[in-house]
């Protein structure tokens, strides 16, 4: 598989390596109106990156054991209603795609 931006490629391997080679832990957080916690949860220490898929977020992080404390604060600081999930997951194609594309432009 082959991933291409603007006529450029940015990869090229087996949809199993790319997801494997995802350089940081990932953590889905599922909650109402996840778009709004986008830049708070951003802004916290040890969360590299995160992007909005739909309902859910997907938060690289430097370490699934230091940023997982600071994002449950946050969470539980903000939603009342219905009780945040927090839960570790694999890179999908978009997620590899999105990180290949910022690195790209880092050091373009």
């Amino acid at each position: 598989m082959a991933l291409l931006h603007a006529g450029r490629l940015l990869a090229v391997d087996t949809p199993a390596a790319l997801s494997a080679a995802y350089p940081h832990p990932l953590l889905e957080v599922r909650l109402p109106d996840a778009r709004s916690w986008r830049d708070r949860l951003s802004a916290l220490p040890g969360v590299e990156s995160v992007q909005l898929f739909g309902d859910r977020l997907h938060v690289a992080v430097t370490s699934l054991a230091d940023a997982r404390p600071g994002l449950r604060a946050a969470l539980a600081h903000g939603t009342d209603a219905v009780a945040p999930v927090l839960e570790p997951i694999a890179a999908t194609l978009e997620d590899v795609f999105l990180e290949r594309l910022a690195h790209q432009e880092a050091t373009a």
